[in-house]
């Protein structure tokens, strides 16, 4: 989360002020101060938050102090502005599958039950015929490409978290692994969605992935979602084969292992919207009087 710090704008030629020289800063001041903004009062001064806002005053009122000029909004400290600072879940989220092997041919998911949206996600429906591409790592030259040979065009994907070295962030495989990683990967290939399971050699929970903001701007451009790995088990036994040993000789043999599902069909509509905050910068001015260099500035940020 970010930590909003002040923004010190110094014009140039501070030498040629004019003006008495100050005693040195010591290392009792600059303690203090940090004493002051890493404290628990200020709860890590996440934007948006109170210990944010006291962090920005305590800021602010330091630099009336040491003579710095406010350089903020309507002749403020303080110039605001507007972030994300969560995300929450939609009204429009559905995820239905139809096809042979399910009760009636048909099953409604319930959201935050057994699916949830990712918090990166894109915002849209789709519809398309499903298939499990082990953890969705398309990684060529590092001989390791669940992709290969496989048309997911138009359809749903579905990947376990993580790679065959599971959460080993020493593994040559690691930087294929993450969740956004997986989605762009899934897109590239013509996927229209991206599901997400816990696969059972990690996660015996069957834990769905919390709802959270990466701090990002771009989505995943197609909609992407965690499930329950129930749901998709049932789906794979119909087929007459087993996740778990599935999974088992993925990480044994490091060779894809996809599985089309039948004839079953995924409807989603993935919707996450997003929480808005205020925050400031806190941003002060020292003016130079050399004529030929005051109109230049220095800038000291501090974040």
């Amino acid at each position: 989360m970010n930590r909003i710090l002040p923004c010190l704008f110094l014009s140039t030629s501070i030498a040629a002020f004019g003006q008495t020289p100050t005693p040195a800063i010591t290392a009792e001041e600059l303690k203090a101060h940090v004493k002051y903004l890493a404290s628990d009062e200020l709860e890590g001064r996440g934007s948006g938050t109170e210990g944010n806002s006291k962090a920005a005053a305590y800021i602010a009122e330091q630099m009336k102090q040491y003579g710095l000029k406010p350089a903020g909004d309507n002749g403020t400290y303080y110039q605001t502005f507007e972030f994300t600072a969560s995300v929450k879940l939609g009204k429009s989220n559905t995820c239905v599958l139809e096809g042979k092997g399910l009760p009636g041919g048909k099953s409604e998911l319930n959201v935050d039950t057994d699916f949830r949206p990712l918090g990166f996600t894109t915002n849209a429906s789709v519809a398309g015929p499903i298939v499990f591409v082990g953890y969705g790592i398309s990684a060529p030259d590092n001989k390791y490409d669940e992709y290969k040979d496989l048309d997911v065009n138009g359809k749903v994907v579905v990947a376990l978290r993580f790679g065959p070295d599971g959460d080993d962030m020493h593994s040559d495989l690691n930087k294929f692994t993450s969740l956004r990683n997986k989605a762009r990967t899934a897109r590239e290939k013509g996927a229209v969605a991206l599901v997400i399971i816990s696969g059972p050699v990690e996660d015996a929970d069957d834990n769905l992935i919390k709802l959270s903001y990466d701090q990002s701007f771009a989505s995943s451009g197609i909609p992407a979602i965690t499930m329950k790995r129930s749901v998709v088990e049932k789906l794979i036994a119909a087929g007459g084969r087993d996740l778990k040993t599935i999974q088992e000789e993925i990480k044994k043999s490091r060779q894809p292992q996809s599985v089309q599902m039948g004839n079953v069909t995924m409807s989603l509509t993935a919707e996450v919207e997003h929480v808005k905050a205020s925050s400031a910068n806190v941003v002060g001015y020292l003016e130079g009087n050399d004529p030929r260099l005051k109109t230049e500035a220095v800038v000291i940020g501090a974040h």
